[in-house]
């Protein structure tokens, strides 16, 4: 019954017109690369809207170059996983403040509840993310949401690659499919493909080289 009652509060129809959107991924530099299509697309349905965009701040240099994005707000990395009164106070200000925006679309992907929390903030805003509830149940998990991706966390193996849940959220507010073809993108500064070139001329590769890498980090 309580969360009825915060989901009937929290509600909000969608848009006429969409003039600020916010997309909240906080989390690493995998997971803001996996919201490239996402952007790519989300660019497309709303060429004119300012699109801004909330990351940890460790992750930034990942997007920050993105030409889909207007402007990038950072948070830092204790606000999220610090565990004290003080950080919670901090995050609590930051998104208050960043509601003051009046955004008109808040995507937030995440099925982890302390990622969701600054939805309750943006009230007004027509929220679409992820859950792990059914739209037949209303719970902590998705009161806040006004429409949703379900996530299955008992799917192993997963059946969809993360970029293309994050599509289908746009799939929620689109009159037309999303495209599925577009893949991850980095967009490197002249300085980053000056560096490339150099070290591809020393170590004697051409352009018509096929190169395979590794990274054998996270």
């Amino acid at each position: 019954m309580l969360f009825q009652c915060l989901k009937k509060f929290f509600s909000a129809q969608f848009p006429k017109e969409v003039n600020r959107i916010l997309v909240i991924r906080e989390a690493a530099i995998g997971d803001v690369l996996c919201m490239t299509p996402f952007l790519k697309n989300l660019r497309k349905l709303y060429p004119d809207s300012k699109i801004d965009y909330v990351v940890v701040d460790w992750a930034k240099n990942a997007i920050e170059t993105n030409p889909n994005i207007n402007y990038i707000y950072t948070v830092s990395n204790a606000h999220i996983l610090g565990k004290s009164w003080k950080v919670a106070l901090k995050r609590f200000w930051f998104y208050l403040k960043l509601s003051r925006n009046r955004y008109d679309l808040v995507f937030c992907p995440s099925t982890q509840l302390i990622l969701k929390f600054p939805l309750i903030f943006f009230r007004k805003a027509y929220k679409v993310g992820f859950s792990t509830e059914s739209k037949e149940r209303i719970s902590k998990y998705n009161f806040m949401l006004d429409d949703y991706v379900y996530i299955d966390l008992s799917e192993i193996p997963r059946t969809r690659h993360v970029a293309v849940r994050n599509l289908e959220m746009l799939d929620l507010i689109s009159k037309t499919p999303i495209p599925r073809n577009d893949k991850l993108e980095i967009f490197l500064t002249e300085k980053e493909r000056e560096t490339i070139d150099q070290l591809f001329e020393r170590l004697g590769i051409q352009d018509s080289d096929e190169l395979i890498a590794i990274a054998a980090a996270a």
